[in-house]
């Protein structure tokens, strides 16, 4: 089965919400509106999600990034990979669905892979992970030699952005309504948005992600707080077309990445 990655909405379709997979269409699937606005699928963490904020994908666990044991061989094709999970963390079952597994090292290296599913397995021991039908295995894995990662993805179970520099995972989007924990939803990554402020924004002012302490998941001027004075610190995420005050809602217009 072939899915698009980016499908049309009509306004107010940004505003869904569901228990399952809107349109059972995969995490990270577009959607543009008449207007372009842009939003991703995802899906809201065990805490439920408030409109106007910025959220994170979840990290994932840091043992299982890179540098994995290939457990089994995976021939040409195989749409099956068996690793061996780090010893801090475990799996639940489908918590790397619509993720990346990427070899590192060795043969098969440099390659990307999109996994569909993963079972159950506890920390140490080994799990098995499914590709999507058209994304087999390129290049051979052998098992004890090639090293691979896996890494979720950033609109799976999301999470506020925390009030510091700290990056978990790539930003997933703004919330555009609230959403129930556990909830399937669109985030909005690009176009006219509501957002809750940290400052008092200045029309056209580039926006970053705070870093005021009890600002989590806000948007401030890029150099309201300290620490975005540092280029490498620096990620715009959108700029102010409406000017907001410090603790209402101003109007950005978001640039998130496609």
């Amino acid at each position: 089965m072939s899915y698009p990655c980016l499908v049309f909405g009509s306004f107010g379709d940004e505003k869904a919400a569901s228990s399952t997979k809107i349109g059972s269409l995969p995490l990270g699937t577009r959607m543009m509106l008449p207007d372009g606005r842009l939003f991703a699928h995802a899906r809201a963490s065990a805490t439920a999600l408030v409109a106007g904020y910025l959220y994170q994908g979840e990290a994932g666990g840091s043992d299982n990034i890179r540098n994995m044991a290939v457990q089994a061989a995976a021939a040409i094709g195989a749409l099956q990979v068996k690793l061996t999970l780090g010893a801090t963390t475990a799996t639940t079952k489908d918590s790397f669905a619509d993720g990346f597994l990427y070899v590192n090292d060795a043969t098969g290296e440099g390659h990307n892979y999109k996994i569909k599913g993963n079972n159950a397995a506890a920390v140490s021991t080994t799990a098995t992970f499914d590709l999507y039908e058209n994304d087999g295995i390129l290049v051979a894995l052998e098992a004890g030699t090639s090293e691979v990662g896996i890494r979720k993805s950033p609109f799976d179970k999301v999470l506020l952005k925390t009030a510091d520099t700290v990056h978990v995972h790539s930003y997933a989007g703004v919330a555009t309504r609230a959403v129930l924990a556990n909830y399937y939803c669109w985030l909005q990554r690009k176009g006219e948005c509501a957002v809750f402020v940290d400052g008092t924004w200045l029309l056209g002012a580039g926006l970053v992600a705070s870093t005021t302490s009890a600002c989590a998941g806000m948007l401030t001027p890029i150099l309201a707080n300290s620490a975005n004075a540092e280029p490498e610190l620096i990620e715009v995420l959108g700029r102010c077309i409406s000017v907001g005050s410090s603790t209402e809602y101003g109007l950005v217009e978001l640039m998130l990445p496609f």
